[in-house]
Formats: C-alpha cells, sequence, structure tokens
C-alpha cells in the first residue's frame, strides 16, 4: 500500500513541470509573480522545500530580487541534457538561481532553490 501511494504520488508530481528548462522557469515563475507558492511548489520534487523558501523570502522582502532574477536569468544545461541551472547577473556575479533536471518522464523539475 506503501508502494502504491508513493507511485501514485510521483505520478501526480509528474503532470507539473514544463517540457524543456525554460518552460519550467517560465511556469515557476508565473505562479511566484502570482503569490500562488503552492502551485510554485508543484514544479519542484516531492522532497523540497520550495514552497517555505519562497514565504521566507516574502517576509524578507526579497520577492521583487527573485522575480528579477527569474525573468533574466538565464538557462544553462549540463552535457547530458538531463540537468540544468538557471543563472543570473548579480551585482556582476554570475550566480545559480536554481538547479533542475529532467525525469524519466520527460518533464523538468526544480530540484534546489
Amino acid at each position: 500500500q506503501i508502494v502504491k501511494t508513493l507511485e501514485n504520488m510521483v505520478k501526480e508530481s509528474d503532470k507539473w513541470g514544463g517540457k524543456t528548462p525554460e518552460e519550467t522557469v517560465a511556469l515557476f515563475t508565473d505562479a511566484v509573480k502570482k503569490g500562488d507558492f503552492d502551485l510554485a511548489s508543484k514544479y519542484g520534487n516531492l522532497d523540497n522545500n520550495i514552497k517555505s523558501e519562497i514565504e521566507k523570502m516574502k517576509t524578507d522582502g526579497q520577492m521583487d530580487l527573485l522575480i528579477r532574477e527569474l525573468e533574466t536569468g538565464k538557462v544553462e544545461e549540463f552535457l547530458d541534457g538531463n540537468d540544468a541551472n538557471l543563472m543570473a547577473d548579480i551585482d556582476g556575479l554570475n550566480v545559480r538561481v536554481l538547479s533542475m533536471h529532467k525525469g524519466e518522464s520527460g518533464i523538468w523539475k526544480i530540484d534546489e532553490f
């Protein structure tokens, strides 16, 4: 029963994300801009804590910075074609905003934010 429940959770999770890293970033950015942190968290892996991280950024007054980084960042894919980072220029430094990977279903999910 536990295995079946976990399989169902993974299958449901695979519904949320893009077919490209750029599409996942766009979907995530749109959800963040709308303040829908529940939706934004669905673009991440089951075991990450995206919602609480975004809520902390909101509390700390960093939402404008986050949205700017998401909108201006550039996706850099790794040679394997299954992993990518969103990199943004912050005060002249090239900083990783988030990392993601392509799952077995072909959907890109956020690993770290």
